[in-house]
């Protein structure tokens, strides 16, 4: 099939000096997937708070150790979510953040973290602008800080605990970046990240997801970033982003090759400071892989081949 072609926008130009090598998650744990890691390249995966500490003071890392062995040598990104039950302020709910009193847990925690594993970076929870009750279905996979839409206050909570978490993180490892959001980038993200950011918010760059469908346009992830970068100086980074469709089809793979490749070629001279497509492999999400179905994608080679 022939490749699409768009043309019908510019990118958002703003200097924010070298952006990181373009990257992708790995949905769960690495595994027989560690076949399709290119070198060079940015790569995240997460680490569930709750499996390595289920009782307070008692961390079993054995879980990961394989995923972290499969990514050495890579630029690593850590997304740290799901709060242990004896850590919840809304006890029951595995997207739930942590009481207040155990912000200081969660800093330890990372601290840990970064110890044994060394990476480069932490992205503190998923999606955290979501409302607790609509996430219920799949809490595994969000953060979940708002109830009854109030997304400013929600924020709030979140500046608040990230304020925390960074300053003690960042005592013991300066080098490691904190970053906060991986917002959803829906109509009330921007809500949320001002509450943030009125909470005392630190880190060193702000995320957000963004996702397209067929036919989209492919600046949207652009102009959202733009919004971001206009109420906070920090680098920006697309942690997660694809085009998405029900069925697979060869249209779809074209359409995510030009998506990844205009990615690529107008990120560095944006406000966009590092770009994480999702995800490499098995997820099934939407078929937004870079490997569908054990075959490699036009995307993949793409990804295969940035420079």
């Amino acid at each position: 099939m022939k490749t699409q072609t768009y043309n019908t926008y510019l990118p958002v130009i703003i200097s924010q000096g070298s952006p990181l090598p373009l990257g992708c998650q790995i949905e769960g744990h690495v595994g027989n997937r560690a076949k399709w890691i290119v070198p060079d390249r940015q790569y995240q995966i997460s680490v569930k708070w709750r499996d390595v500490e289920t009782n307070k003071g008692e961390r079993d890392w054995s879980g990961y150790d394989l995923d972290f062995e499969a990514l050495s040598g890579q630029r690593v990104t850590v997304g740290v979510k799901c709060v242990p039950e004896w850590a919840r302020l809304w006890p029951g709910y595995v997207g739930s953040p942590p009481l207040a009193h155990y912000y200081t847990e969660l800093a330890m925690f990372i601290v840990t973290l970064i110890e044994r594993y060394h990476p480069d970076a932490i992205e503190l929870f998923n999606e955290p602008d979501v409302d607790r009750d609509a996430a219920k279905w799949a809490e595994e996979f969000f953060g979940a800080w708002v109830i009854n839409n109030d997304f400013y206050r929600a924020g709030k909570l979140y500046g608040q605990c990230l304020n925390t978490v960074y300053s003690m993180v960042h005592e013991a490892y300066p080098v490691v970046r904190i970053i906060a959001g991986a917002l959803m980038s829906h109509a009330d993200s921007l809500k949320f990240l001002d509450g943030a950011i009125d909470g005392g918010l630190k880190c060193d760059a702000i995320s957000f997801h963004k996702y397209i469908s067929m036919g989209g346009s492919f600046s949207a992830a652009f102009e959202f970033a733009l919004d971001v970068a206009n109420r906070i100086n920090k680098p920006v980074v697309l942690s997660e982003t694809s085009v998405l469709a029900q069925l697979d089809s060869d249209e779809l793979m074209y359409a995510q090759a030009d998506y990844l490749r205009y990615l690529r070629e107008n990120y560095r001279d944006s406000c966009i400071d590092v770009v994480q497509w999702y995800s490499l492999a098995s997820n099934d999400w939407m078929n937004s892989d870079l490997i569908h179905g054990g075959q490699l994608t036009p995307a993949y080679e793409v990804f295969t081949n940035a420079v």
